[in-house]
């Protein structure tokens, strides 16, 4: 990937994540930024760098990562070690999800054996406030990724839309999840039956 075209990715992912009316894949995660525009930024060499140290279909995948990580994510920090671990952890977290959530569901399973409760209380909003699958999913006692394929699976979103009460945490985060969740494709039939075993249904 040229470097152009490097710049261009990044800003498709940042209007993704920043930008209301903007979707990455609506727009086949192109942007109208011109070449006489990039020419004329100071910091053309990252995008030369990481049309170097990445390969084309890394580059999104390096900017999507960074951004779930660090809400006001920078370019300039691109090159850092730091955003190159996040980017290679997101990486190893994608490629083991099915035994992250198989964990992740097994966490959920704990705290409702250790607070005497079914499976659907974990869902359950109290009023108003956060219900327990948000709180474990805030506290990263279970990874994000788990929670939207669990909401994939159950769509509890509307319902936490609709009761949460607080309007500080949860509608960003919803925002985050949203912006987030097309961008991580799991067989969810495979995810189904994990969760399915887990909780001895099969």
């Amino acid at each position: 990937m040229i470097p152009l075209d490097v710049y261009r990715t990044y800003l498709s992912v940042r209007n993704h994540f920043t930008n209301d009316n903007y979707n990455f894949f609506k727009f086949g995660g192109k942007t109208k930024a011109s070449s006489s525009a990039f020419e004329k930024r100071r910091d053309r060499y990252i995008f030369d760098k990481v049309s170097k140290d990445y390969k084309d279909d890394e580059v999104a995948l390096l900017f999507v990562s960074n951004f779930v990580a660090k809400e006001k994510f920078w370019i300039g920090n691109t090159l850092s070690e730091e955003s190159r671990n996040i980017y290679t952890m997101w990486r190893k977290k994608i490629q083991s999800l099915s035994y992250i959530f198989e964990n992740d569901v097994k966490v959920i399973i704990d705290e409702i054996n250790d607070r005497e409760i079914d499976f659907d209380s974990v869902f359950k909003i109290q009023d108003g406030q956060h219900p327990i699958i948000l709180r474990l999913t805030l506290a990263d006692r279970i990874s994000l990724e788990s929670f939207l394929i669990l909401n994939k699976i159950l769509d509890f979103f509307p319902q936490f839309n609709r009761r949460i009460e607080e309007t500080i945490i949860w509608p960003d985060y919803y925002k985050k999840c949203v912006k987030y969740e097309p961008f991580v494709k799991v067989d969810m039939t495979r995810f189904k039956f994990i969760l399915k075993k887990q909780l001895n249904l099969v």
